[in-house]
């Protein structure tokens, strides 16, 4: 009886043994793979901060040519205002012009017919 004891008493030891060192190595591997993923993880987080430092950098190089192009736009638009303005200025004046043309036209025509009145007048007397 006391040897079969002794080998129950054994055999449970070993199989306690053996679950303590089961459980270790289930530990021991468990560790591994959370530092595999947490550097995986790691390696993962810094690309997508470069991939995103990269699209920030070509977003506001974008928005400064944006603003370059819309500083461009004000300024060519100013300019065609100035220019807008001063034919509109221009073409007044012209009109302006013409209106006194016409003007003295009529009055030319009209000490032409005048003095050519006179002329038939005296060539009468």
């Amino acid at each position: 009886n006391e040897k079969l004891r002794d080998e129950v008493f054994e055999h449970r030891s070993d199989k306690t043994s053996l679950e303590l060192l089961h459980n270790e190595q289930v530990e021991e591997m468990a560790n591994e793979m959370r530092a595999y993923y947490s550097e995986e993880k790691m390696k993962l987080e810094e690309s997508y901060m470069a991939e995103i430092d990269d699209l920030q950098k070509r977003l506001d190089d974008s928005i400064a040519k944006l603003k370059s192009h819309q500083d461009s736009f004000v300024a060519t638009s100013d300019k065609l205002k100035t220019a807008q303005e001063k034919l509109n200025e221009r073409s007044d004046r012209i009109t302006e012009l013409e209106s006194r043309c016409e003007e003295q036209e009529r009055k030319l025509a009209f000490h032409q017919a005048e003095s050519q009145g006179h002329m038939e007048a005296a060539a009468k007397l």
